[in-house]
């Protein structure tokens, strides 16, 4: 690999150190930035998240490698079993990214996958197949979307009502859970699946589409929250349930929901293979924004 460039990487021990180094390069693209700025609230107000998490940032030394810097080129976090985060602007080219690189392998990090913008991840995934000897397994397209208006149609009284999942939900709301995973190919395990409903139904953030006699039609929740905006998520309608638009409906209550409290936009990520999900998105009223990568990979034996 060629000589380290005049780059720092910094890991950052505390959500603390880490906001104060990079929460004003992620806010500057907040709509684009949502998922590493909602994992930075979340740990914000709860440090015990993620265990074994790593938060980063790449910096620019001045010329000659002499002083300090603020100027921030990169930032991320990997939290196992996910894939390492990447924000960078493409265009800093691989010079941040041969820093990271090395730094992360000196570390000893084995990340499972990369993600973030396609042409970012595609610079890191260059550096780091060559590097370890690592290969790509899957690559998935996701697109990200943002609202600040829902399609009024979506919102009239047809009997369906949204309401805050409880305590009483969560033998199915973990199934569910399971088998969100399961569909978009995301690493989990009934235990991970288990605490994460925990902490959902304490955060109440997970919610219940459900029809006029109480029967759970779908569920939608909020995976993260930024300064000016909320991120929807964990949108699941069993098999038996499909095709009856529960899902436009659960997502654009809950859309609604979070514009009423005070949100300026809400965004979600969807795979754009699934052509089904990204129309009922913007039917709602959802615009896609930008397409970010979201890549497995494998090691040698």
């Amino acid at each position: 690999m060629a000589a380290s460039p005049p780059f720092q990487v910094v890991e950052h021990e505390s959500p603390d150190s880490y906001s104060s180094a990079a929460r004003a390069f992620l806010i500057a693209d907040e709509i684009v930035n949502g998922m590493p700025l909602g994992i930075l609230e979340a740990l914000m107000r709860d440090p015990s998240l993620y265990p074994g998490r790593r938060l980063f940032t790449v910096t620019a030394l001045p010329p000659g490698g002499v002083g300090s810097s603020n100027r921030i080129v990169a930032c991320g976090h990997w939290t196992p079993p996910h894939p390492l985060c990447l924000v960078m602007n493409a265009e800093e080219g691989e010079g941040p990214l041969i820093s990271l690189v090395e730094r992360v392998q000196a570390a000893g990090w084995r990340p499972a996958g990369v993600t973030g913008g396609i042409d970012v991840c595609q610079l890191f995934l260059d550096l780091w197949n060559r590097a370890t000897g690592a290969h790509e397994t899957i690559r998935r397209r996701q697109g990200l979307y943002v609202l600040t208006e829902v399609v009024a149609s979506f919102l009239g009284d047809d009997g369906r009502r949204l309401r805050l999942a409880c305590t009483d939900d969560t033998p199915w709301l973990q199934d569910w859970s399971m088998a969100f995973h399961i569909d978009c190919r995301l690493p989990t395990t009934p235990e991970a699946c288990a605490a994460l409903v925990a902490r959902n139904l304490a955060q109440h953030t997970r919610w219940i589409l459900e029809d006029t006699s109480g029967h759970a039609l779908c569920m939608v929740g909020v995976s993260g929250r930024t300064p000016h905006g909320a991120r929807v998520g964990w949108v699941y309608t069993p098999p038996a349930q499909r095709g009856k638009g529960h899902a436009s409906r659960a997502t654009a209550l809950l859309s609604q929901t979070l514009l009423n409290e005070g949100a300026r936009f809400c965004t979600l990520f969807t795979d754009l293979e699934n052509l089904t999900s990204n129309s009922i998105y913007q039917a709602v009223g959802y615009r896609l924004v930008t397409t970010t990568a979201h890549v497995s990979i494998d090691y040698p034996a």
